[in-house]
């Protein structure tokens, strides 16, 4: 009977106890998909709990706590690892960590942790294994994505386009991507452990260097672009991405690099700035201002030149409003239409075209310009520039020249009339000449022959100054002292330039001589001198002075003549040398005193400058290379008479009157003469001719053939025969320099009968 009652109460709360323990356990196994299992290695029987039961998808309707085995619901392809473990057990060794698969009854598959331990008996034999299973299958899935994604992530970062490399501080690379070494031409092996900087340009790598210590947790990335070199040795451009990674101190552990190549972008960089390079080398050395304006006027680009022409710096100008700083306010309203209208129409105003116009300087001042203006293509809105041409130096030579045609003109026109007034006066002097050869001493008709005579020189003084003034005359020049010329004019010019006016001289004492025809210099100093006289009607001081000076080609000759007279205007002076032009009244001056001064300098080498003032006087400067010293000729003490001669002389003259007074002289001295009026007429002469002729004495302008073409077709057919030009002026250059070299024979019209006997003598000995 006390066998079967009830259980004691202390029993009893030990049994909920363990009954509650054993709930506990449950739900918390279930909680944590964690099944317990024991194997009896006796009977190899397997005995699970409800939780291990559950994962193995069997019911617990039909669930007793034991089973076989669980090698039945082992995955195939782990079967093998689980065998190893069981087998491992009978060894006598616990089950540390095992992770297999399982297929429950349920279906799908499911990943468990089994750890197992092994009980032993008193004398150490195994005889029972206790186990948990915990279900792992999620995290086997998380590991199983993150290794996928890690995969994919790595498969992206090494085929990755851009190169990546993960590198410390010191610039060793402690991972490259595939991209990196193709670029580099390097393997990851060689990558690896080494430092980058041997691939970076020498001249980069101290930037890239600072760029990495400018790093601070703050501000970890930086954006860097240098030059590399390859394993080739091909230099090319990459822009880098570093970022950095920085411990809890904020020490920097390491950089992560992104890069690409940037070689075409900084070729179009470099090739850009060259070209902006170029432009604005091109812009700031074009002679030509270059303004670019928008539609409103404002400027965008000034140029040095712009700036030279307005007078505008640049800096004043850029972004402000130009078109009321330089456009004269009368063509101001013209402009802003002629502008409306094209941006309106397109239609060209001054667009496009090119325009003469006076412009304004920063100082209120005008100078003429030449602008262009044209649209500059795809601009929106629309930019606009302006070329624009400083004209007022061309405008001024363009008057020069046309002044210089002018005077061209008239020079021509004077030497026309010389020549022909020199015949006359060949003629004239010639005759008179030799009437005072004729008549004896005392006979009334040679006071009227002398008085002839006297009028053809002062004629003959007239035609040099129309030949100077036009550099139409042949000079005769040779080393002279010009302080001698002014010595032996000193005394004429006091006559000429009369009493109420001082003359002094202020003369070099050793000064060098100067190679010059001595009776144009005559010519100059008597011009000068009564140009000072008239601008001293009350009388006044005339300095005349020579010095010795230093020239840009070496030494000159300075020659002073200064007056104290009324002086002259800038305008005035301007217009000195121009033929015809005077200031005196009308009667009083015929306005090519100076113009033939210029004349004979210029054609003398020399040049000639004028300083005045109006009531200052002024003072005329000339200058002429000096020549080497030579020995000082004697003069002829008696004048020679006409020498004589028995040759042949062919005379070319188209002047009747001239030709006939030369040969006159000519027969009277015992040659030979034959006659001819032109070139035409002289070849036929030639050619008929049955004795050899020994001179060919032409006049240097013929009708037909010229007297060079005559003397030229003359030499072939008497080659051993002389040469004699006669002319009343010529700028034939062969002649001049014949002439300089003594080699062709020359005689100035009008000449007298001892100058043309003389001359004939002389081509003939030589």
């Amino acid at each position: 009977m006390s066998e079967q009652r009830s259980l004691s109460p202390p029993v009893a709360s030990v049994a909920r106890a363990l009954e509650e323990s054993e709930a506990f356990l449950r739900l918390t196994q279930h909680a944590g998909r964690v099944g317990s299992w024991e194997w009896d290695l006796a009977t190899n029987r397997f005995k699970w709990s409800e939780e291990m039961a559950r994962l193995h998808g069997l019911g617990l309707q039909a669930f007793d706590g034991r089973f076989e085995s669980i090698q039945s619901y082992c995955h195939p392809d782990d079967l093998p690892k689980l065998l190893s473990a069981m087998e491992v057990v009978r060894q006598g060794d616990d089950i540390r960590t095992l992770e297999y698969r399982i297929r429950p009854r349920t279906g799908g598959e499911l990943w468990l942790l089994l750890q197992g331990h092994i009980l032993r008996s008193d004398d150490g034999v195994p005889q029972r294994v206790l186990g948990i299973a915990l279900d792992i299958t999620e995290r086997k899935r998380t590991e199983q994505a993150l290794a996928e994604s890690e995969a994919r992530l790595a498969m992206i970062v090494r085929e990755q386009t851009e190169f990546i490399v993960q590198w410390l501080p010191d610039g060793t690379r402690t991972f490259v991507n595939q991209s990196y070494c193709r670029y580099f031409g390097v393997t990851e092996a060689e990558c690896l452990g080494t430092s980058f900087y041997p691939l970076v340009a020498p001249e980069h790598r101290e930037a890239v260097r600072r760029k990495i210590a400018e790093l601070t947790p703050e501000q970890p990335e930086a954006i860097n672009e240098h030059e590399s070199i390859t394993c080739d040795g091909e230099r090319r451009w990459q822009q880098w991405i570093d970022r950095g990674r920085f411990d809890a101190d904020g020490r920097l552990i390491d950089l992560i690099s992104t890069g690409r190549d940037i070689t075409d972008r900084k070729r179009v960089e470099i090739e850009l700035r060259e070209m902006v390079s170029l432009h604005r080398a091109i812009l700031e050395s074009s002679l030509d201002g270059l303004i670019v304006m928008d539609a409103a006027g404002r400027v965008v680009e000034f140029n040095a030149a712009a700036e030279a022409i307005f007078g505008h710096r640049r800096e004043d100008v850029i972004g402000r409003g130009m078109a009321e700083r330089i456009i004269p306010p009368e063509y101001r309203a013209g402009h802003a239409a002629g502008m409306q209208r094209y941006l309106a129409t397109r239609t060209p105003h001054m667009i496009g075209r090119r325009v003469e116009m006076p412009a304004l300087r920063a100082d209120g001042s005008e100078v003429r310009v030449e602008l262009a203006i044209c649209e500059i293509p795809g601009r929106n809105p629309p930019l606009f520039s302006g070329v624009v041409r400083d004209i007022s130096a061309r405008l001024k030579l363009e008057e020069q020249l046309r002044q210089s045609q002018k005077m061209e003109a008239v020079g021509q026109l004077a030497g026309g009339i010389a020549h022909d007034f020199n015949n006359l006066l060949t003629v004239i002097s010639g005759y008179s000449d030799l009437l005072l050869q004729m008549l004896p001493a005392g006979d009334p008709r040679a006071e009227m022959a002398q008085q002839i005579h006297r009028a053809g020189e002062r004629s003959a003084g007239l035609t040099r100054q129309l030949l100077a003034f036009s550099r139409q005359q042949v000079l005769a020049p040779r080393v002279i002292d010009l302080n001698e010329v002014v010595r032996e004019m000193e005394k004429m010019l006091k006559r000429l330039i009369g009493e109420d006016i001082a003359l002094t001289t202020q003369l070099h004492p050793a000064l060098e001589p100067i190679h010059a025809d001595p009776g144009q210099i005559e010519q100059v100093l008597l011009n000068l001198a009564v140009n000072a006289r008239d601008a001293m009607p009350r009388g006044g001081r005339l300095v005349i002075g020579t010095d010795n000076v230093a020239g840009p080609t070496g030494p000159q000759v300075r020659l002073t003549i200064a007056d104290t007279g009324e002086g002259m205007t800038p305008e005035v002076q301007a217009r000195i040398f121009e033929p015809f032009f005077t200031t005196k009244e009308a009667g009083h001056g015929t306005g090519l005193g100076l113009a033939v001064v210029h004349g004979i300098i210029k054609q003398s080498d020399g040049t000639i400058a004028v300083r005045s003032a109006p009531g200052a006087g002024a003072t005329f400067t000339i200058e002429f290379p000096a020549a080497p010293r030579q020995p000082r000729a004697e003069k002829a003490a008696v004048r020679p008479a006409l020498p004589r001669g028995d040759e042949t002389i062919l005379l070319v003259e188209d002047d009747e009157s001239v030709r006939a007074f030369s040969s006159h002289v000519l027969k009277q001295c015992g040659y030979a003469v034959l006659e001819a009026v032109d070139g035409t007429e002289a070849l036929r002469a030639v050619a008929a001719a049955n004795r050899p002729i020994d001179l060919l004495v032409t006049d240097v302008v013929l009708p037909g053939l010229g007297g060079r073409l005559v003397a030229e077709r003359f030499a072939q057919l008497h080659p051993g025969a002389r040469i004699l030009y006669l002319s009343g002026y010529t700028d034939d250059a062969v002649i001049r320099h014949g002439i300089e070299h003594e080699r062709v024979h020359f005689l100035q019209k009008p000449f007298t009968p001892s100058a043309l006997a003389a001359k004939v003598r002389d081509a003939l000995n030589r």
